[in-house]
Order: C-alpha cells, then sequence, then structure tokens
C-alpha cells in the first residue's frame, strides 16, 4: 500500500462499489452514496474513508482539487479508480485549472467568470437520476440542459433561495433532492426541505433554441479548454459589450428568447465585465446573444456590432474630441480584445470611422471587403483578396491628398478598380478596369453593383463618382 500522510487513517473496506455517473461531481456523489446507499450521515462515510483527521478546509475542497493520497483512501474503501475520482473533481472535469480553480493562467483569472461556489440544476435531471448534480453545473457557462430542453435553475422554487451545499462533515441524514436552505435566516436552523424536483415550467426552451446551440458548443468547447480558450474569451467580451450598451432588445433578438423574459435581468456593471450575470436566464441571453455574434456571417452583422458600440454611454473625452468609436485599439479593448474572425468583424463595421493610416494599419478595409467576398477553392476557404491589395483598396484616399495637378497615369486608376473587382467577382476572367459602355449588359451591370456596394461614397463612391473621377483622371493625364 502507498506511504500515507500522517492525517490520513486506514480506510474501511466497504463490500459496495457505488454508481458513478458520467460528469458528477465528487462531493455530490458523496452526498448521495451516504443517503441512498449505505444510510448514513456525510460525516460518518467520510469517516469510513479514513478522512477523519483531515482540517474542514480540506474536506470543503475536496470537489474542487483533491491530493492523490486522498483519493487512494477512497479508492481502497469503495473500489473506484483514482482516475475516475479525479475525474469527479472540478479540476479533472474541466481537464485542467482553466475553468474550475484561480491559479493563474485561469479562466477566473484571464474571464472572471469562473463560479467559486453554488450550482445550478435541472429538476428533470434530478428527477431521472436522484441526488446527482454534475460538476458543469458549477460553471457560469452551464445555462442550459440539452437534454431536457430547458434553462438551469438558480434557487429552490419554493424559498426562492440558493442551494445549500453539504460538502463538510454533516451528522445527520439528508436526501439530497430537497432543499437544505436555512429559512430562518439564523438560528435555530430550520431547513426548506422542498422536492427540487418540483419546479416551474416557464424554464423550458423551444425545440432548436438559439440557446441550445450556443449550450452544446460551449460544452464541446469546455471538453477542449486547452484549445478553445479563444472561445471563452470573445464570448465575454461580446456579452460585456451588450451588456454595457444595454441594448435588451437586441439581446432578446439575438438570442431568441422573449423580450419581456428579459425585462430587469441585465443589470448594469460598475466595471464592464467583471462580473458574471447574476442566474442562469440572464446568462443565457447574454452569451448566446454573444455566441450569436461570432457566428453570423453576412452583411447585417455590421450595424448590429455599430449599434453596440454607439449604444455605450462614452467615456469622459476632451472638448471637442467628439463622440467617435475611437481608435481602432481603443474599440476593441471595449470589445474585450477579441481574436480572429470576431475582431476583422469589429474592425469592418467601424472601417468609415478610422482615419486612412488606422485602416492601412488595422486592415480595416481588408476585413471590409472580405463579407463581400466570394470564397476561394482554396482548402482554408480564404477569400481571393490578398492583405497587399489593401493600399490599392484605398488608392483613392492616400492619392488624391497628394495630386497636385500633373500628368498622372491611367494605371493607378485600372489597377484599383481590377483589384477591388476581383473581391466581388465569382472568379471567371475580368477586363483590367470597368467597361462603362457595357453597363448594359446584365453581367456588367450586377458587376457595377455589387462594386458600390463594397466601396462606399467614402473610397470610390457611386457610379456617377466613378464617372466623375475617370473624367479628372483624363482631364490630369492630356493636361499640358
Amino acid at each position: 500500500m502507498p506511504e500515507r500522510s500522517g492525517l490520513l487513517r486506514q480506510p474501511t473496506v466497504l463490500s459496495v462499489r457505488p454508481r458513478v455517473y458520467r460528469g458528477e461531481w465528487l462531493q455530490s456523489a458523496i452526498t448521495r452514496w451516504a443517503w441512498s446507499i449505505f444510510g448514513v450521515s456525510r460525516g460518518t462515510l467520510l469517516d469510513a474513508f479514513g478522512l477523519a483527521e483531515l482540517s474542514e478546509h480540506e474536506i470543503r475542497h475536496l470537489g474542487h482539487r483533491a491530493s492523490e493520497d486522498v483519493l487512494e483512501n477512497i479508492e481502497e474503501s469503495i473500489g473506484l479508480p483514482v482516475d475516475v475520482l479525479h475525474r469527479m473533481t472540478m479540476e479533472g472535469a474541466t481537464r485542467g485549472p482553466e475553468i474550475s480553480r484561480t491559479s493563474a493562467p485561469s479562466i477566473a483569472s484571464r474571464y472572471l467568470w469562473a463560479r467559486r461556489t453554488g450550482t445550478r440544476y435541472c429538476p428533470d435531471c434530478l428527477l431521472e437520476h436522484p441526488g446527482v448534480f454534475y460538476a458543469a453545473w458549477r460553471l457560469n457557462w452551464t445555462f442550459a440542459c440539452v437534454r431536457h430542453e430547458r434553462i438551469l435553475l438558480d434557487s429552490c422554487p419554493e424559498c426562492l433561495l440558493p442551494l445549500s451545499e453539504p460538502t463538510g462533515r454533516s451528522r445527520y441524514l439528508w436526501d439530497p433532492n430537497r432543499c437544505r436552505a436555512n429559512i430562518s435566516g439564523g438560528l435555530p436552523v430550520s431547513r426548506c426541505g422542498a422536492d427540487l424536483t418540483v419546479a416551474w415550467d416557464e424554464s423550458r426552451l423551444p425545440d432548436r433554441s438559439f440557446v441550445l446551440l450556443a449550450q452544446a458548443q460551449i460544452s464541446r468547447a469546455i471538453d477542449r479548454v486547452h484549445s478553445a480558450g479563444g472561445l471563452f474569451h470573445t464570448l465575454r467580451g461580446n456579452a460585456s459589450a451588450l451588456r454595457a450598451a444595454g441594448e435588451v432588445d437586441l439581446i432578446a433578438t439575438l438570442s431568441g428568447l422573449p423580450l419581456q423574459d428579459l425585462a430587469g435581468l441585465i443589470e448594469t456593471e460598475k466595471r464592464v465585465g467583471a462580473t458574471a450575470p447574476s442566474n442562469a436566464l440572464a446568462t443565457a441571453a447574454l452569451v448566446t446573444a454573444a455566441f450569436m455574434l461570432t457566428k453570423a456571417n453576412d452583411a447585417s452583422i455590421g450595424p448590429w456590432i455599430r449599434r453596440v458600440t454607439f449604444s455605450r454611454p462614452p467615456a469622459p473625452v476632451p472638448r471637442g474630441a467628439g463622440y467617435g468609436p475611437g481608435s481602432p485599439r481603443e474599440l476593441l479593448a471595449k470589445w474585450g480584445q477579441p481574436d480572429g474572425a470576431m475582431r476583422e468583424k469589429i474592425l469592418a463595421a467601424h472601417d468609415q470611422d478610422f482615419t486612412i493610416s488606422q485602416r492601412l494599419v488595422y486592415g480595416s478595409a481588408l476585413s471590409s471587403v472580405r463579407r463581400y467576398a466570394a470564397p476561394t477553392a482554396a482548402e482554408d476557404g480564404r477569400p481571393f483578396v490578398q492583405s497587399q491589395q489593401v493600399p490599392e483598396l484605398l488608392w483613392t484616399e492616400w492619392a488624391t491628398p497628394l495630386d497636385g495637378g500633373g500628368a498622372a497615369t491611367e494605371w493607378a486608376l485600372r489597377s484599383a478598380l481590377s483589384a477591388a473587382l476581383q473581391t466581388v467577382d465569382k472568379g471567371e476572367q475580368l477586363p483590367e478596369y470597368i467597361d462603362r459602355t457595357r453597363t448594359s449588359d446584365a453581367r456588367s451591370e450586377d458587376r457595377v453593383r455589387r462594386l458600390t456596394r463594397l466601396l462606399r461614397p467614402k473610397m470610390v463612391g457611386s457610379p456617377e463618382d466613378a464617372d466623375r473621377a475617370r473624367a479628372r483622371y483624363h482631364r490630369t493625364r492630356d493636361a499640358p
């Protein structure tokens, strides 16, 4: 037998090997085993595990992180392997400390939304498997039960108090399916005792709900959190921006939840992004809306992002500075410094608000044209506009201030329009520039429409602006 700590006693070998449910939390499993299998209190069962000399602090933290010698004691007593017991702790259930604990680096320290105490629950799950509380319910990122298609509950349906979890050495028997909250508020203790499987029907979700889609994706990301940390970072930034803007109707639209159900639930924060929403329904609405922002790829995402940005109360600004979105760096900070596609969406939505140098440095013009670019047949699915084409796409803005009236070549106009056409065409061979004499042709007219939709008035402008620009170039080229 491996050498044990001096605080551990020889465990009692019990004749029954308890059943473990996938994803079950260790502390709730101990409570369930004590009640339904052995018919004893939690304290008595912990003593049988040889843990009588452990401090109360260590006992209460068994569900977060347990030392190997403690798990070996439990293994010897009831026959469950150490690796199975480890996966029942928060550290093992989330495959590392990124979600469950506050040691850096972690979701608690980076994203501030880790839950230290308390749990949510699904009444249908408790009815199906009495006393089984899942580790995932202890995460703020878990807000819905995909199996039973409902929002998780945060409190007892009768006393409306948060669930009181037995994590210590309690010496009395208690059914884990009943609420343990102290409804007296002090001494003597008076337990609620309500059946947690009896709940309201208002938390049901429709089939194919956006909330269920988001929860399923997030649950898969939790299982591979080492490679999916960027998702949590982006979701927190999006949710915090939506919350700070106070756009409840937009949150309801994106999440698919009724607007009347969210009234008063999306509370403001003193420090944006520091705290998770207070209950499962608010979390479901905010995180689902944030998730849909990351998945929406059509042109409608731009106005939504701009609406959130400009609905947020501005910070104090110097007199005369205006109330724009700020520099790209400040704008991205308001959205939680997202990475990848979400970063491009935010930059593209505010491209018209940036200076020329900002658009070139941050690539917002490139992000903007990607919304309309046809995908290539390449495996990576990248659009065929390239980074080196950004100066050409912006040629009218950087060339006009430098035009002193001297002779100009037609190459600048032709190459710029040719590069722009490549971003909106479907890949067939194109002329080097737009032949305006062929606009009666349906295909040419369609190309012009796509071009004018892509190149805003601040860049090339409307077809009439393009005609005037070409006439100006001809006059300039022919000038003596």
